[in-house]
């Protein structure tokens, strides 16, 4: 190897140490600008991580809170159906109290129809109670010898 060969190794070696110094202070560049963002990043998984936990636990409040409606909701159509006896648990429904009062006012009002129906209805066929009165026969509708033997009978 000659002088010459050596040297332009070594001016080969310089450069490629030169390039390595030019990469390494690219990639301590680089890990400058990537060491916040990870950390960042990290901040964020762990903002997410409290969030998803928070999520199921307001799921899961939620869910009972439902079910703690659903159960009021229907102890109220208990009650409301047993204080009006004379409305069919049928025409009361609803999924809230606001529904089953609406359903309510809309029942009695046709429970008062039927009512008033059945009132007029038996007003109509009005029947005596009884037996019909004691009344002698009518002499309007006697001939003139079934008046005269009425009257000899005295009845």
């Amino acid at each position: 190897m000659t002088d010459e060969e050596i040297q332009q190794m070594q001016q080969e070696f310089e450069a490629v140490k030169a390039e390595l110094g030019e990469v390494k202070a690219k990639l301590q560049e680089r890990d400058a600008i990537i060491g916040p963002l990870k950390e960042e990043l990290e901040g964020v998984k762990s903002q997410l991580t409290e969030k998803g936990t928070s999520l199921e636990a307001m799921e899961q409040e939620f869910s009972q809170l439902h079910e703690s409606h659903s159960q009021a909701v229907a102890r109220y159509r208990e009650q409301v159906l047993a204080s009006n006896p004379e409305i069919p648990g049928d025409l009361i429904k609803g999924e809230s109290i606001p529904e089953l009062d609406a359903y309510l006012e809309s029942a009695r009002r046709v429970v008062g129809q039927v009512k008033a129906g059945i009132a007029a209805a038996a007003a109509a066929t009005k029947v005596p109670a009884g037996a019909p009165s004691r009344t002698g026969p009518s002499i309007e509708t006697m001939s003139p010898g079934e008046k005269i033997q009425y009257a000899l009978r005295g009845k």
